[in-house]
């Protein structure tokens, strides 16, 4: 199903809301010297998508009701001669309509229509940012009323940037931004404008039920243990976030590097913010964010966005009581250890129970503290594309839990070891019996 019927579906509280009806912007029956206002226009915008090809992750209805209502929308028009005067309006929520219709293009059963307003006829660009910031209203004013060209709006449009996940996402006002072009408004005609609009933001749910799997019994690297664990999921958190978006989506303007606490870049293991397991309908789960797509980066990580699981190791024998829960574990040759029985399987450690995971790696050991162990997934658009894209759901949960994680958010490799056996061979006895 697409994602434009499923964002439409719970949105008819919409009815019920009041908002002013103030309608700021100009005034269209006003005298000057642009052509004579001799077409009516009705703006009406959809949830959806303005691309017909890409692919949308939302598949479980339309989301929250806040992630859909609107406070009041900026319309501009723009005509295609350069010469005609551009419109600039600002439409309150009390002016739209919900209209059911299957046949409208911009939706596939349910849109909002403005009430009509006088405009000149000709050929149009039409675009629309629901919940404007200040900013983007007054930049978009200025050309009110003026002989605008389409290049001189769509670059105004492109400079404008969001610096705050929470500017985009405040409750009932996430900023939304659509466009149609080429539309024609016909002279002594009603002509309806439909645009599809889309949210700025991801949307990221943990959907995770079971948090405790037994019976675990690979090591991070594949290997056989010699003990099945438990592993208790007990905690995740996202990288490569980034700090600002762009208005309008474009490849030739980036936005800046990502969230300097959520950088992954394969090298540093960082403390990350870890958020608490819920429940699949747990809204507390939901997490947004900007695309990453076009995101700047000097790292290895750059343009993946991963969650990160942390999880709890419980051994048999190891940290399964309450006076032991808190110890360290060892992994040494696919063996599960604490450090007591650590020292006695290798002989000569000089390393202590407080000694680093790092120190520990050298010698091929896994130190796992306090039992603790990290999972590292990358977050797919469509199955393929490792980017976060703007108005898609990604609905995130682990499946089963297979093996160990790592001591670290840096998933490493067993390197490759040699152990040395020495054994002193017995004598090689020569009998040499004689017959004298």
């Amino acid at each position: 199903m697409k994602l434009r019927n499923l964002f439409l579906a719970g949105i008819a509280a919409f009815a019920m809301a009041s908002c002013s009806n103030e309608v700021e912007g100009i005034d269209n029956g006003g005298d000057n010297s642009n052509a004579e206002k001799n077409a009516v226009m009705q703006f009406r915008f959809a949830y959806g998508s303005n691309n017909a090809s890409e692919v949308r992750a939302y598949t479980d209805g339309a989301g929250l009701d806040a992630e859909q209502k609107f406070q009041d929308a900026l319309l501009v028009g723009v005509y295609s001669d350069g010469k005609t005067k551009a419109f600039v309006k600002t439409i309150k929520r009390s002016e739209f309509t919900p209209i059911a219709a299957t046949t409208d293009p911009a939706s596939d059963g349910k849109y909002y229509q403005s009430t009509p307003f006088n405009v000149t006829a000709g050929e149009i660009n039409t675009y629309v940012i629901l919940n404007p910031t200040t900013a983007m209203t007054t930049a978009l004013n200025a050309y009110n009323d003026k002989s605008t060209t389409v290049t001189q709006v769509e670059t105004t449009l492109k400079g404008l940037q969001v610096t705050a996940i929470a500017d985009a996402t405040a409750n009932d006002k996430f900023i939304m931004y659509g466009k149609t072009l080429g539309q024609t408004l016909l002279e002594k005609e009603t002509t309806p404008v439909s645009v599809a609009v889309d949210r700025i933001v991801a949307k990221m749910k943990e959907e995770t039920a079971k948090t405790v799997y037994e019976n675990i019994t690979k090591g991070a690297t594949e290997g056989d243990l010699d003990k099945a664990v438990t592993i208790t999921l007990n905690g995740y958190a996202f990288t490569n976030l980034t700090d600002k978006s762009n208005l309008v989506y474009q490849n030739d303007k980036k936005v800046t590097d990502f969230i300097a606490t959520s950088i992954f870049d394969g090298v540093t293991d960082k403390a990350y913010t870890y958020k608490t397991m819920g429940t699949v309908n747990d809204e507390s789960q939901i997490n947004y964010c900007f695309e990453n797509e076009n995101a700047v980066g000097s790292h290895p990580g750059s343009n993946i966005t991963s969650i990160v699981y942390r999880a709890t190791i419980t051994a048999t024998g190891i940290n399964d009581t309450e006076g032991t829960k808190g110890a360290n574990v060892y992994v040494y040759n696919n063996k599960i250890y604490n450090y007591t029985q650590l020292q006695a399987a290798f002989k000569g450690l000089t390393l202590g129970d407080d000694a680093t995971i790092t120190e520990y790696d050298a010698l091929g050991i896994r130190k796992y503290a306090a039992g603790q162990c990290y999972y590292r997934k990358d977050i797919m658009t469509a199955g393929a594309e490792k980017v976060i894209k703007r108005n898609n759901l990604y609905k995130l949960k682990v499946a089963t839990v297979n093996k160990i994680g790592f001591p670290t958010t840096i998933p490493a490799t067993d390197p490759t070891m040699m152990l040395l056996n020495l054994e002193v061979n017995p004598w090689t006895i020569n009998n040499n019996a004689f017959d004298l």
